[in-house]
């Protein structure tokens, strides 16, 4: 092992400059070739991308969501509307709002800031219990042709055509949103806040009178924290069982006001918040001096059942003047107890201001959340991880939790101008690597030569291609957006009994302190595997929609990159809890659903969770999530899956590897030993586990099962692997016994070390003997599926060597040999990535003549989580133009064909879909880890060949 490991810690993290913030001369408009961008209209008829199978389906108008990391999100797309609504974290609700929008008056003509056809009609709700006559407004044209959006995850920007405001055209408008998603940050991520900033220019030659208005519905009356679903009879809509509140404030001197919209007994403090509908929603505009020249109106009620008054309370009022009246607004003030609210209710404000030509002027809006509590089915209730922050949030110390909104929102106005900047610089690095000249990796496949990053005679520049520095940021969404749960359960006192956090960690926010943001350690965020977890409390994220279960181990196993590399603490977090699994027991049984659909065939009958074996979930949010005994995925029996125990000893390798570990025992770097030996040792025995159970003829594989009742048994569950090995499960299998004994080595543990050498050794010759398809000396040839004998056994399978690339990615030396990995890796390149055709990225299986292996329903299917991991495999192994081909496609599969902000598990070669919004896909980092590599042994060769002693600025 001498001389295997030598992988300098690699972690993310972002240094916040010194320096000023932005000012409206700032240039903080979309990187252009970088960002993604579609035209403010309907999708083009190649993105009308369709399901494959019956699964959840939006559709393809889709956008960038607000919110933080366990705080619920709104996802607002790029027509303009407010469509996806996961403020209830775990479920999915897709509901264009009516009422919640955003519009402009420019010189007397007032436009909705939406191309959605039914924003251009107020109409009333038969049973809402007001008029149901109709009303017009304007509203941007349907084709597109009234602006343009683009999106570099965790910001967007929507740009409006001045014609498509008012005749004429001299008033340019832009808008910027975001959440303070920003690496390291663990409280600002947290924070369930989104902020939208305008940017107005008056081109013109005379005065221009400009008026900005965010409407916002309530959605606190549904149980589905969403806007009411007022198709069905009134009797049907599900509504929230609660009275509703109204009221006007205003904070920080006056440089902030808005509406707050709350659950009436929550904010008064006679409830406190056990339901997901309870707390409050602020609506607020302001920010550091923002005020000064702007007449700021709030319209703290009009009723959005009844079409005469959006129409006379709203539209009018803001079409005519700008604004609204004053005398209702002080009727509703918080101090005086606001106004009650019926099911169907909405609020406003507005800014209006004068441009003298020439004249730039920035305007923010804010609109915040408070509603600390999630709960589920079963199982206890949880408080939210920004809820910790409560105290620094709160402008005076009665405000009880679920009224902090307007606090929150004030917050957020008074820091945009600083999280704004530090998104920035977060990114300038990959936009400016993007926008090189020189770069050319989009040229045609060979045009980029041998001496890719950097000619010979220079240091060497990392480089990366503009659509992979767009799909890196834009894949982090599912950090916010993919059902996540982030915080405590509400075992012990209840959100009264929270912890705060020290007075030092509130008062100096900005910049990465230790593991938790907070000062704490991996021993204190790794916790002592109670409910509770450590000072990160607890983690997960679903993986799908379609999949509803939290941390599902072989999907985090890709999934889980973003987080490796932006929030170590939270993956180190996650990590122990799925090493905890492994000593849990549940012996009910249940019902397999694998074969429920046979006629005449009783459900095979198996045991939740055996001791000893990794968990391939830690629950659901339709049970009892993180705090259940794990495996709620009941297809097959998980627990004889081949792939679940090599996957937790690897990704326990990745994240001592990215903290600059296996240096040896007497090396410092890493995991601390004593964490690290806790959590190796769950995942050692559950190699060892395997091995006893699975190792039938000594050889040291372990064997898949013929066991037909059951299921298939690893993660292509639609897809049975059969015989001593397979490519996917067996070299995972190797790679863990290498990089266990890696692991052991620098804890001292010799035994151990000894043991998964020796298994080791003996399973490479068995693996390589029964799977090598192709010349004895490696030259060309692939890892065959399985060991079956069987003509679909003999297929290529696109994660053949998916073991090797996870001991790539941590800088260990493989257990294959090299010269047939490579092979293999060609293999894939001119066998699955040409089978896949115009669809993007490596189908699943393809038989040696380059068809696709249609048996079964995964082997025909492209996963563009596997694809971007074997595309960053390939660039470490030097084939850079079959790695792009592969990347770029799998980026063109998502975002050219109406998948944005939804990337599924799976698509096939004709481009059906399957379970959109996956986890899978956050494996496009690893392509980042890879270039970053790549990039330090170019510039360690460079300086060492004399040319030149430069400090490496990465």
């Amino acid at each position: 092992m001498r001389g295997a490991w030598r992988l300098p810690a690699l972690l993310v993290l972002l240094v916040v400059g010194a320096g000023g913030y932005p000012t409206p001369d700032d240039n903080l408009g979309p990187p252009l070739g970088v960002a993604w961008t579609h035209a403010m209209g309907g999708p083009a008829a190649g993105e009308r991308t369709r399901p494959r199978v019956p699964c959840v389906d939006d559709g393809p108008v889709a956008g960038a969501p607000i919110g933080g990391m366990g705080a619920g999100t709104m996802g607002r797309t790029y027509r303009g509307d407010f469509a996806r609504w996961h403020m209830r974290v775990g479920g999915h609700t897709h509901r264009p709002a009516a009422h919640t929008l955003f519009a402009a008056r420019v010189d007397g003509t007032a436009t909705v800031l939406s191309a959605l056809p039914s924003h251009a009609v107020m109409e009333g709700v038969p049973g809402g219990g007001g008029s149901d006559r109709t009303h017009s407004r304007r509203v941007l044209p349907p084709d597109g042709t009234g602006g343009t959006y683009h999106a570099l995850y965790p910001r967007s920007w929507y740009e409006y055509d001045p014609s498509a405001l008012a005749p004429g055209g001299r008033v340019r408008l832009s808008q910027t949103q975001f959440s303070p998603v920003i690496p390291g940050e663990y409280r600002d991520a947290s924070m369930p806040v989104g902020v939208f900033r305008f940017l107005a220019s008056n081109e013109g030659d005379v005065p221009a009178d400009v008026a900005l208005a965010f409407s916002f519905e309530n959605v606190l009356a549904t149980t589905d924290v969403a806007p009411v679903d007022v198709g069905p009879p009134r009797g049907a809509w599900r509504l929230a069982p609660h009275e509703l509140t109204h009221s006007t404030f205003e904070r920080s001197g006056g440089r902030v006001a808005g509406v707050h919209m709350h659950t009436d007994d929550v904010v008064y403090g006679t409830r406190s918040p056990s339901e997901p509908w309870h707390g409050g929603i602020a609506v607020a505009v302001g920010g550091n001096g923002e005020l000064g020249g702007l007449n700021v109106t709030t319209l703290p009620l009009y009723d959005a059942g009844d079409a005469d008054s959006i129409e006379s309370k709203f539209w009018r009022p803001f079409e005519r003047a700008g604004g609204f009246g004053r005398d209702e607004s002080a009727a509703a003030n918080e101090h005086d107890g606001g106004l009650p609210a019926g099911p169907l209710s909405a609020c406003a404000v507005s800014a209006a201001f004068t441009l003298a030509p020439g004249e730039r002027r920035n305007v923010t809006f804010a609109a915040a959340w408070d509603l600390p509590a999630s709960s589920f089915p079963r199982g206890v209730r949880w408080a939210k991880r920004y809820t910790r922050y409560h105290g620094s949030f709160i402008h005076r110390r009665d405000v009880p939790r679920g009224a902090a909104a307007p606090d929150i929102a004030t917050e957020a106005l008074l820091r945009a101008d600083e999280w704004e900047g530090d998104i920035a610089r977060w990114q300038r690095g990959f936009v400016q690597s993007a926008a090189a000249k020189d770069a050319n990796l989009d040229d045609p496949a060979g045009g980029r030569g041998r001496n890719y990053p950097g000619r010979v005679r220079d240091r060497p520049t990392l480089r990366r291609p503009a659509w992979l520095v767009g799909a890196m940021f834009n894949e982090l969404y599912y950090l916010v957006d993919g059902g996540t749960l982030w915080g405590r359960p509400l075992t012990v006192a209840g959100l009264e009994g929270d912890v705060e956090e020290s007075e030092a960690s509130a008062a100096a926010p900005g910049g990465w302190r230790g593991e938790d943001g907070e000062g704490g350690d991996a021993q204190d965020v790794a916790g002592n595997g109670g409910e509770w977890g450590g000072t990160l409390g607890r983690f997960g994220l679903l993986e799908s929609f379609d999949a509803p279960v939290y941390n599902a181990l072989d999907v985090h196993f890709y999934g889980s990159w973003p987080l490796a590399m932006l929030w170590p603490g939270l993956d180190l977090a996650v990590l122990a809890d799925l090493a905890a699994g492994v000593d849990s027991e549940d012996d009910e049984e249940r019902a397999l659903s694998w074969n429920a659909r046979d006629a005449g065939r009783a459900p095979e009958m198996r045991k939740r969770k055996v001791r000893g074996s990794a968990p391939r979930d830690l629950g659901a949010p339709f049970d009892a999530p993180l705090t259940s005994s794990p495996n709620a995925f009941d297809l097959t029996d998980v627990n004889r899956w081949k792939d679940l125990a090599p996957k937790l000893m690897l990704t326990l390798a990745r994240a001592h590897a990215l903290r600059g570990g296996f240096r040896g025992p007497n090396d410092p770097g890493g995991i601390p030993r004593d964490v690290l030996r806790r959590m190796f040792r769950p995942c050692y025995e559950s190699l060892a586990a395997q091995l006893r159970r699975f190792d039938g003829n000594g050889d040291g594989l372990i064997e898949h099962d013929d066991d037909d009742e059951a299921g298939p048994d690893h993660s292509f569950v639609a897809w049975r692997a059969r015989g001593d090995t397979s490519a996917y499960a067996g070299g995972l299998w190797l790679a863990a016994l290498r990089a266990g004994a890696g692991l052991a080595r620098d804890l001292n543990e010799t035994h151990a070390r000894d043991s998964l050498e020796q298994t080791m050794r003996a399973a490479a010759v068995a693996h390589d003997a029964a799977l090598w398809l192709g010349d004895d000396d490696g030259g060309r040839g692939y890892y065959r599926f399985d060991a079956s004998g069987t003509e679909g056994g003999d297929v290529s399978s696109a994660a053949q060597v998916m073991g090797e690339w996870a001991l790539a990615v941590i800088g260990a030396r493989g257990v294959l040999p090299a010269r047939k990995v490579r092979a293999a890796l060609a293999s894939v390149a001119r066998l699955n990535v040409a089978a896949a055709g115009g669809a993007g990225g490596a189908v699943n299986g393809a038989a040696a003549s380059g068809s696709v292996d249609a048996v079964s329903a995964h082997s025909n299917e492209v996963w563009p989580g596997v694809s971007y991991a074997v595309a960053s495999h390939m660039l470490l192994a030097g084939m850079d133009d079959e790695a792009w081909e592969l990347a770029r496609g799998v980026a063109a599969g998502t975002y050219e064909r109406g998948l944005a902000f939804r990337t599924p598990e799976a698509w096939d070669a004709r481009g059906g879909f399957r379970s959109a919004m996956s986890q899978r896909a956050g494996s496009v980092w690893a392509i980042e880890h890879a270039l970053t590599l790549r990039h330090r042994r170019e510039v360690a060769a460079w300086e060492k060949a004399g040319r030149g002693r430069v400090k490496d600025e990465l």
